[in-house]
């Protein structure tokens, strides 16, 4: 999944409006691709952790400029199932 987040201009290299989603129910998985990007050096914009809406959600940008959105459903919350939004 991909979106679009328009926080500055897209200028030069490494620079991007575009943002990978990385949404999954399983945390083992999402979990081990977070890790690996923040310990090949990707910064933290937001910690993975619980959010209002019942799922885990993290933010990191990697070492190449690209933001990377991990999302992983939360049994019962507001990501497993919703089709309405």
């Amino acid at each position: 999944m991909g979106a679009d987040g328009f926080e500055e201009p897209a200028e030069g290299w490494g620079k991007s409006r575009v943002r990978a989603a990385f949404m999954s129910d399983g945390l083992d998985r999402v979990r081990g691709f977070y890790d690996r990007f923040v310990e090949r050096g990707a910064q933290v914009t937001q910690p993975l952790e619980k959010q209002v809406w019942g799922d885990l959600y993290g933010e990191i940008v990697d070492l190449w400029g690209v933001a990377w959105m991990f999302n992983i459903a939360a049994p019962g919350g507001w990501a497993e199932g919703n089709e309405s939004a």
